[in-house]
């Protein structure tokens, strides 16, 4: 066992954004992966996830409860992607159902860059290849 309670180190928990999936959606899986006791064909599931907002809470649940319990640092990529979504529907952060598309994973550094250094993204002047208008929208979004 490692003790790390004397340790100067940070943790970081990536809250990751909600991915593209079908609703209503609940995700089930074998009792026994958490309870040893539990009878065989036993299922334990997620509530039921009516939409894209019922996902992103129970998400966020989740991480923020992880993050309190073991004392992490959370990101704020969720929110912030959705954000961005919000105001910018014309600008797709996804590539496929999960990942990241080039301007996502722009928003993404940048979020981490912020996170880590404790500088703004907007003082950058990487753009990463991307238009220069949305590189600018991009870093004043990570903050």
């Amino acid at each position: 066992i490692l003790n790390l309670s004397n340790c100067q180190s940070k943790y970081v928990l990536f809250n990751t954004w909600t991915t593209k999936i079908d609703y209503p959606k609940e995700y089930c899986y074998p009792a026994v992966v958490i309870d040893k006791y539990a009878k065989p064909g036993e299922k334990i599931c997620s509530p039921k996830i009516s939409d894209e907002k019922d996902y992103s809470k129970l998400l966020e649940s989740g991480y923020k409860e992880l993050a309190s319990k073991n004392n992490l640092i959370l990101t704020k990529h969720a929110v912030l992607f959705e954000k961005v979504r919000q105001k910018h529907p014309n600008l797709d952060l996804l590539e496929d159902d999960m990942h990241p598309s080039r301007e996502g994973a722009f928003l993404s550094a940048a979020i981490f860059y912020e996170l880590l250094t404790g500088k703004k993204a907007n003082k950058l002047k990487y753009n990463a290849d991307l238009k220069t208008l949305t590189a600018n929208l991009l870093k004043e979004a990570s903050s």
